[in-house]
């Protein structure tokens, strides 16, 4: 919904089901997750899409990361999508091993000399006691995992 500082509601937008993660602004788009699996890119003057993508087989309750290149989602089938924020068309897909739920909210940690931080990378959380944490860099490649 878009509701304005009166509290009235003065515009909204259909998905496909309930939107758990909160979403994301960037560059003048709004970015959504839906548990049915879809993520949506919202004009959000006009609440319509600009475009709809179906790209998990389960619900995706993190709210989206964006980067000027990708919209990158984590889905409760165990898998990462990086999709490419222009059209939403899928760029690669990754399976956490054995995949676990992916509920927690995804973290980007951007490239940092100075904190010897020496890629962009994401950082998901699982139900998967061996990957609790995973990392990824921009291109898909797993960094690291950190289970008990």
């Amino acid at each position: 919904y878009k509701i304005s500082l009166q509290g009235e509601v003065i515009g909204h937008y259909e998905a496909q089901n309930w939107i758990w993660g909160t979403p994301v602004e960037h560059d003048g788009t709004l970015y959504i997750a839906d548990l049915s699996g879809y993520v949506h890119a919202v004009n959000p003057e006009t609440m319509e899409a600009i475009w709809s993508s179906k790209v998990a087989e389960r619900g995706i309750r993190p709210s989206p990361v964006v980067t000027d290149e990708y919209v990158v989602v984590a889905s409760r089938d165990g898998k990462v999508y990086w999709l490419y924020r222009g059209d939403g068309t899928l760029a690669f897909d990754r399976e956490v091993e054995g995949r676990p739920e992916i509920l927690s909210d995804i973290v980007f940690i951007p490239m940092n000399e100075e904190q010897r931080i020496l890629q962009d990378m994401i950082i998901v959380g699982t139900k998967n006691l061996s990957h609790l944490a995973v990392a990824y860099d921009m291109e898909g490649r797993q960094l690291w995992a950190f289970g008990r």
